[in-house]
């Protein structure tokens, strides 16, 4: 079983960071308009997932499967600009 405290923390320090990234323009600096939108739009979604809420809560909300979705396009898009 998952362990929720770590998941919930996860969360919280990935929210932080696309958002310090964000306010800083470090973003916009680095990276081309596809990540930059895909960064906020992850953002955006991980603000829906109650992160009070046990583990199996979190997995399962609805808003997880577009998370999934484009973090999974962020990947793809970071990986492209690696290249």
């Amino acid at each position: 079983m998952l362990n929720f405290k770590i998941l919930s923390e996860s969360l919280e320090e990935l929210d932080a960071h696309l958002a310090r990234a964000m306010e800083t323009g470090y973003l916009v600096q680095n990276f081309d308009k596809e990540i930059c939108d895909n960064v906020r739009r992850l953002n955006k979604l991980i603000g829906f997932i109650p992160q009070d809420q046990p583990a199996d809560v979190i997995i399962d909300h609805p808003k997880m499967v577009e998370i999934r979705a484009v973090a999974g396009k962020l990947r793809e898009s970071l990986r492209g600009q690696a290249d």
